[in-house]
């Protein structure tokens, strides 16, 4: 009989879990097992703003449960359509979306009580992306321990795992991904323009980037401060713009503190869809990630895969499997400031090195494609 696999996820908004669901249903009709994918919501408030749900992208067998945000889920109901459809289904290997909602632990429950179904855990923390406490932790360790498995992001994600209590045997890294061939396709199709698209946004030969929410913990502020900073002491900074994507709520704090210092050459965009984002990439020179907490930073993917260098905190996941600090960009601390301002100030004293670290960057995500992580999470879960 043919192994049946099924995803728990909270929201149906997420592209780049999409692509990796078709790819594992595309390698279930070759290889003879069924995947079907739970969404409980539609998206998150918090999410609302970084572009809108495109529906065709989702080629592979789901049900959304609820047409709301997850927030607006609620619990009873929640636990009574997830019971029907793990009971109708009769999974043999059950994907579960962390630990931190009820939902979780619900299906984690339900599941070992009722079907012996392996369980798997597709887990995106790292043990510095928020503060720990003792009691939290235990009560992880717990929920870890009667897991069977787990898919993660990257090194840092499974040294966490390690210290809840989950042997590296059972742990695969490796399991996200981003649209590379969307992306370097369209980058192509799109570096020819940049001198038009530079002109008619006004903007600068040379730009840092920024993508993500605008809140708190994406430590934008301080982003804007060193740019601020390098523009008054450094006359080859005047060719130098900063590009801030996306929407939050410290939007508006964060263009009043532009305004108020007459901080010249920075522009934002607002939230966009995700379609457009490869034309911000495409004019830019550098992302700059530095973020206080991060459980990865899918943008460093994207921005990789069109060929530009990275300067990212020490808290983002990924910064350890896709940035080699110095090869194709640098890896700094979050709270120092003057850190940054010295990296930054390295791309703007060393244009050619640009292009240099964007190729570094290219190779390096070559192998971080959607199909690579399907069958990284099929061949893991059927070890188990």
């Amino acid at each position: 009989m043919s192994k049946k696999v099924l995803i728990i996820h909270n929201i149906f908004w997420s592209r780049y879990k999409a692509l990796i669901f078709n790819s594992l249903a595309h390698l279930s009709q070759k290889e003879g097992f069924y995947i079907y994918v739970i969404h409980f919501s539609l998206t998150e408030t918090n999410r609302k703003c970084l572009g809108k749900i495109d529906y065709k992208i989702h080629r592979y067998p789901y049900k959304v449960l609820f047409n709301t945000d997850f927030e607006k889920v609620p619990f009873l109901l929640g636990c009574y359509k997830l019971y029907k459809e793990i009971i109708n289904y009769k999974p043999n290997y059950i994907i579960i979306p962390g630990y931190s909602s009820l939902f979780c632990w619900f299906a984690l429950f339900l599941s070992k009580i009722l079907l012996r179904s392996k369980i798997i855990i597709s887990f995106e923390s790292n043990e510095f992306d928020k503060p720990r406490y003792y009691l939290k932790e235990k009560i992880k360790s717990i929920f870890i321990r009667l897991c069977d498995g787990a898919i993660c992001f990257g090194k840092k994600n499974k040294e966490y795992l390690n210290k809840l209590g989950m042997y590296s045997t059972k742990i695969k890294t490796g399991c996200h991904a981003v649209d590379i061939e969307y992306l370097r396709n369209s980058f192509d199709n799109l570096k020819d323009q940049r001198p038009f698209l530079l002109e008619t946004k006004r903007i600068k030969k040379y730009n840092f980037l920024f993508v993500g929410r605008l809140a708190e913990e994406k430590n934008v502020e301080m982003l804007i401060k060193a740019f601020h900073y390098l523009k008054k002491i450094k006359y080859k900074a005047d060719d130098w713009g900063l590009i801030i994507v996306g929407d939050g709520y410290l939007k508006e704090k964060l263009k009043n503190y532009v305004e108020q210092r007459r901080i010249d050459d920075v522009l934002f965009t607002g939230g966009i869809d995700w379609e457009q984002i490869v034309e911000y990439y495409s004019i830019s020179d550098v992302l700059i990630l530095p973020s206080l907490s991060e459980p990865w930073g899918l943008v460093v993917n994207e921005a990789m895969a069109c060929r530009l260098p990275i300067i990212i905190s020490n808290r983002a996941g990924c910064a350890y499997d896709l940035v080699q600090d110095g090869i194709n960009g640098f890896i700094i601390n979050p709270f120092n400031e003057k850190e940054l301002i010295e990296k930054m100030e390295y791309f703007i004293e060393n244009p050619r090195q640009i292009r240099i670290m964007g190729d570094k960057s290219w190779n390096i995500i070559s192998n971080f494609t959607p199909e690579n992580a399907a069958k990284k999470i099929k061949e893991h879960i059927f070890s188990l």
